[in-house]
């Protein structure tokens, strides 16, 4: 019986890994408004749907952006040409992700109802930690996605390489970010930097260490630090 059992376990766990992929997802330009898909739809930016290169038309896809921990569910109605696995989503499905990059944006998916896209558990705060973060707001971007995923962030200008950092903290008070940003290079000699940014119709002064010009020298900090910090994200900025 156990000889039985432990290979259905495996094979449990192998289906479980597969059903949950990466891809990119870009917007639809504006001028498919009002063009028939493939499905014989006319696209809207209303609607939440999707164009993909090989799933079969009409079946639906949940979205996960770890970045904004924020998920949608579309259904794929159209086919592109030269779409090589990527998403082309409406407006409305981005607005739902709180994607705003002309960019391709990687995303989770997996055929809804599969159940394959849950949330990282919530990670526990040690004394070092509780420490850092003593009097201050809390941290408004924590990471939705495994430990040591790299999350992509559209900010520089196009056509240049791509650079590292790690994201220790977002504030919603700039002060907050800066007394962080202070404690944290008396605590660990890494310097950092402020960032303005605009997310979910909000203001966020996020703490950013770096940069680093390999995803190598990035992964190195973020395996020193995260066992004392466990809300850190490593970026790829490009």
């Amino acid at each position: 019986m156990r000889r039985i059992v432990i290979p259905i376990l495996l094979l449990s766990l192998f289906i479980f890994i597969c059903a949950q992929t990466e891809a990119d997802v870009v917007i639809y330009d504006n001028a498919f408004v009002g063009q028939k898909t493939a499905s014989g739809e006319l696209f809207s930016h209303d609607g939440l749907t999707a164009a993909h290169d090989s799933i079969p038309l009409g079946t639906q896809i949940e979205l996960y952006y770890v970045i904004s921990g924020k998920r949608v569910l579309v259904t794929v109605n159209d086919r592109l040409e030269n779409t090589s696995g990527l998403f082309w989503i409406s407006r409305a499905a981005a607005d739902s992700l709180e994607i705003m990059s002309l960019y391709p944006t990687r995303v989770l998916y997996a055929e809804a109802g599969s159940g394959t896209l849950a949330e990282s558990p919530a990670p526990e705060h040690n004394d070092a930690w509780q420490e850092m973060f003593r009097g201050l707001g809390a941290n408004l971007e924590s990471p939705q996605a495994p430990k040591g995923f790299l999350h992509q962030r559209g900010s520089r200008s196009e056509g240049s390489d791509p650079v590292y950092a790690l994201q220790i903290y977002a504030a919603e008070k700039r002060a907050d970010a800066l007394e962080l940003s202070r404690r944290f290079a008396d605590y660990s000699g890494y310097l950092s930097y402020v960032e303005r940014a605009k997310a979910d119709k909000r203001i966020l002064y996020r703490v950013i260490i770096g940069d680093f010009s390999t995803s190598e020298e990035a992964r190195s900090a973020y395996d020193k630090l995260c066992p004392d910090f466990p809300e850190i994200m490593m970026l790829e900025i490009y």
